[in-house]
């Protein structure tokens, strides 16, 4: 096979694809694979990848404005429609900081967002920009075959994507996360082919993007994969000595949210905190706070000597994307920090389907410390969104409104730790497909069918 050139936006898709065994599959399959990352000027990231078969190319920096404004046009149409959430629109407005995109988006809303026509005709416009000159020079010196690209929604990869189309050469994308069909738009250009986790987000693609079967496949999740490896799990005693931890108590894990996030959750550590000293869980316990990469860590210094109060700080944040960027050994810690948890609590997060593959019991938050509300109107409705409600219907977890809901429903997953779990069984199988520690193999090798394909075409 000749050359295979992978789009990939940042740290989120590094872990997704390159730093499981779908890369290494293809790595040893194809004659050339040039990476095309934000990452390439970078040391540790030329290290990690480059060398042998594999080039890696810088993913330049760009940023349209009129563009920039047809892929939200995009985005917003495909929330109002199926993201699930009744008043999604009112949000989307009353964000928009701009004063002209502001009374834009309120017309827009009002008159033509529901229209399939209008629709249509965004997507021709969006589609319709010129491939510019950035990666002509790059298509023509390594001549691709295909084009893999990760996260497909990501702006920065647009003019790559053009460029593919341009010159016809054919896309296959992997769709990285459970909520990118109903909440992130469309990219700018048809893709030939997708790789998705799950029969939901095949549905989606169906019925949304309007997909054929055919063009789409079924994969799992690659990054889970490691949790079906029997040999990283440490013993309890091993995992709270390295997090410096107490044996003999129960753990309680909260996975903060990064910025979006920041103000929950510290009312709701204080919150838990207090009622760890007030000793009204049904055992002792303590509090493990795996903050986001992103998050502020000044606040947390409070918390330095408290016996009861452990703040790991995992990882490290993509400085590109300042988003996650998860090395191997993180990705191992997490899979023992989901094992070993009594109780994870989480705010409308991936987290939940970690823990759901540990069977671990899980309790949702969506009050604010001193109140029984809802969370500020934004994050409040995720709980609505389609993609979150499909594992809510499950059983599986516990969305807690108040603190006397979160004090109950943690004493009852500690009482009984199999409570929900036949949900939280539901959850793995309808989200990871299959929790065998194949997914990446599956999607190398399909990858690899459609670069078959595609060479005989030639």
């Amino acid at each position: 096979m000749k050359t295979l050139l992978i789009v990939c936006p940042g740290g989120v898709a590094v872990g997704e694809i390159l730093r499981t065994d779908a890369f290494e599959i293809l790595k040893s399959k194809i004659l050339r694979i040039v990476i095309l990352a934000p990452a390439a000027k970078t040391d540790s990231f030329l290290k990690e990848f480059a060398g042998g078969n594999v080039i890696v190319e810088e993913l330049l920096p760009y940023r349209n404005k009129i563009e920039t404004l047809f892929k939200e046009m995009r985005q917003d149409m495909i929330r109002l429609r199926y993201s699930g959430v009744p008043d999604i629109a009112k949000v989307t407005v009353e964000l928009t900081k701009n004063p002209f995109l502001h009374y834009f988006k309120k017309v827009m809303f009002a008159s033509f967002y529901k229209s399939d026509k209008f629709r249509s005709f965004v997507k021709k416009v969006g589609s319709a920009f010129p491939p510019d000159k950035l990666y002509g020079p790059l298509f023509a010196k390594y001549q691709p075959s295909a084009v893999f690209v990760i996260y497909p929604f990501d702006p920065r990869l647009f003019p790559a994507l053009r460029r593919a189309a341009k010159n016809k050469v054919p896309t296959i994308a992997f769709i990285s996360s459970w909520d990118n069909f109903t909440c992130k738009g469309e990219p700018p250009t048809r893709l030939d082919k997708l790789i998705v986790w799950n029969k939901i987000m095949k549905k989606e693609a169906m019925e949304i993007h309007g997909y054929s079967e055919d063009d789409v496949f079924i994969s799992g999740v690659p990054k889970f994969d490691i949790y079906a490896r029997k040999d990283i799990i440490t013993t309890r005693e091993e995992f709270m000595k390295k997090i410096g931890g107490d044996p003999k108590k129960k753990l309680l894990t909260y996975t903060t949210g990064g910025f979006h996030g920041q103000y929950i959750a510290h009312r709701i550590i204080e919150t838990i905190v207090e009622l760890i000293k007030e000793e009204k869980f049904a055992y002792p316990c303590q509090l493990l706070v795996r903050l986001h990469p992103c998050d502020e860590i000044g606040y947390y210094e409070r918390y330095k000597g408290n016996k009861n109060v452990i703040i790991e700080r995992p990882g490290r944040p993509d400085v590109f994307t300042r988003a996650w960027d998860p090395s191997v050994e993180d990705m191992i810690h997490l899979a023992n920090t989901m094992k070993h948890s009594d109780v994870v609590i989480n705010a409308v997060s991936t987290t939940t389907i970690d823990a759901s593959c540990f069977d671990t019991p899980i309790v949702n938050i969506a009050f604010e410390k001193n109140g029984e509300k809802w969370w500020w109107d934004v994050v409040a409705r995720y709980y609505d969104y389609a993609f979150y409600k499909n594992v809510i219907r499950t059983g599986g977890l516990e969305i807690a409104r108040n603190k006397g809901e979160l004090l109950g429903y943690i004493n009852g997953y500690l009482k009984n730790p199999k409570l929900d779990n036949n949900g939280r069984k539901q959850i793995v199988e309808e989200q990871c497909y299959k929790l065998d520690g194949k997914a990446g193999e599956r999607v190398a090798e399909h990858v690899l069918k459609f670069m078959e394909e595609v060479t005989k075409r030639e």
